[in-house]
């Protein structure tokens, strides 16, 4: 089967552009597995993968699979669709797909000059599952605001494995030989450095689909998208909804949303 392609420059072109918002019954379904590059490489490998460590460590599991990413330069696995939504022909790609034939669908999609439709995201009202386009999550406001968690979380825990570094020389106490005190200005500089470094470059390089992201929300209504959080909302809807019976499926990028 091929899809059809419309990543590549399309994606840079779709930053601040407004997407459509097609909805209607979903029919003649086709979903295919394959492994896309979305982010190129870039950066020191061994640090970027050092934080993404830190991160995990402090609990910033988001943040961490972002700096991974950074580091390996790798492929996202993920599973491409075309379909039919009020006979009109969609097609898109996600981190994993469980919506089906029958279902009702709003989509925010690009249109192509040859009258189909890419959908950078599609909304379940039915159960309120919002599948959104790979390292899309944040509008603007948000992501600069994690961002800035980030930093301060990763200038902390490289400042202290650094710091560790002196242990073998001046003891656990290295604060109370004066002369370690050099050492640990030198580091906790470094330290601080790399920390807010390596996550706002992360951060900056994550910002062409924070405007994608910020196109989606725009389509789907949202009065401020830049102060969109999906992966909050997700948290919110499933600390409002414990209850048995509601389906756990999950994916990156593909979020449950109360509003």
């Amino acid at each position: 089967m091929r899809w059809p392609m419309w990543l590549g420059e399309k994606m840079i072109k779709l930053q601040n552009k407004k997407l459509e918002l097609l909805s209607g019954r979903l029919t003649d379904l086709r979903i295919e597995d394959s492994e896309e590059s979305f982010v190129s490489s870039g950066g020191p490998e061994v640090a970027a993968g050092a934080a993404a460590i830190g991160l995990a460590a402090a609990g910033l599991a988001g943040a961490a699979t972002n700096s991974l990413y950074a580091a390996s330069g790798g492929t996202d696995s993920i599973q491409s669709f075309t379909g039919l939504l009020n006979d009109k022909r969609i097609s898109g790609r996600f981190s994993k797909i469980w919506f089906k034939d029958g279902d009702h669908l709003e989509c925010a999609v690009d249109g192509q000059s040859d009258g189909t439709y890419a959908a950078f995201a599609v909304r379940r009202p039915s159960d309120q599952t919002l599948w959104m386009f790979p390292h899309c999550s944040r509008g603007r406001k948000k992501h600069w605001q994690y961002a800035r968690k980030m930093s301060v979380v990763l200038a902390l825990l490289m400042t202290f494995g650094l710091l560790l570094c002196l242990t073998p020389m001046f003891g656990l106490a290295f604060w109370r030989n004066e002369d370690s005190h050099m050492g640990a200005t030198i580091f906790s500089i470094m330290g601080v450095t790399m920390g807010v470094y390596f996550s706002l470059n992360t951060a900056r390089r994550w910002a062409p689909f924070v405007s994608i992201a910020e196109s989606i929300f725009t389509a789907f209504g949202y009065p401020d998208p830049a102060q969109v959080d999906m992966p909050e909302q997700d948290n919110a809807f499933w600390k409002k909804n414990t209850a048995a019976g509601v389906s756990d499926d999950s994916a990156p990028w593909v979020f449950r949303y109360l509003t």
